[in-house]
């Protein structure tokens, strides 16, 4: 029996079975109208995996989960967290060479005392800059029309509120990818100035 395929499932189980209990970057609303909120984040620390087209996101959460499952230069066990973020060229484009990162966010009493370093080079800490961030939420989990759709329904609203985006398009997943559509959670943000 192949333990190492069994992992991937085992662990999205956990996510699932937590993930009430998961802690999440806090923020105000700065402003909401419809689906979209205007949301202003503190700094967010991250450990973060480069991915290509050609790899797969288990790949990368594989590599995440075992800098928080001890694979740290402390040996130190980390609390999941959520959501899970991507860019959102990790799931689009049919470039080989296109890359994309997949981050988890580091728990903010970690992050206060000083996030270990990662044991492996294909994990780095990072973080998203404190600042405001446009957010859109869309239910299809790996569907680029539904991506694609919110993308350009989310670029509109900055653009009519007179703000300039200032990041690439990140996506947010809350839940993993058998909830069903009605209970999930999954958002576009774009950060803007």
């Amino acid at each position: 029996m192949n333990y190492k395929l069994m992992l991937i499932p085992a662990l999205l189980l956990l996510f699932t079975q937590c993930n009430e209990d998961l802690e999440k970057p806090a923020y105000q609303v700065v402003k909401k109208e419809g689906d979209i909120e205007l949301r202003a984040y503190q700094e967010m620390p991250l450990v973060t995996a480069k991915m290509t087209n050609q790899d797969s996101s288990n790949r990368a959460f594989r590599q995440l989960f075992k800098y928080i499952d001890k694979g740290n230069s402390s040996e130190q066990k980390i609390a999941m967290t959520a959501p899970v973020i991507m860019t959102a060229t990790a799931n689009q484009g049919e470039s080989d060479d296109q890359q994309g990162e997949m981050s988890f966010v580091i728990p903010a009493q970690v992050a206060k005392a000083g996030a270990p370093e990662p044991s492996s080079a294909q994990v780095q800490l990072d973080k998203i800059k404190a600042g405001k961030i446009a957010v859109i939420r869309f239910y299809k989990y790996d569907d680029s029309a539904a991506i694609a759709q919110a993308t350009a329904t989310l670029k509109q609203w900055i653009a009519q509120q007179g703000l300039k985006e200032a990041g690439e398009v990140k996506l947010a997943y809350y839940d993993p990818p058998w909830t069903p559509e009605k209970y999930r959670t999954n958002e576009i943000w774009i950060a803007v100035k």
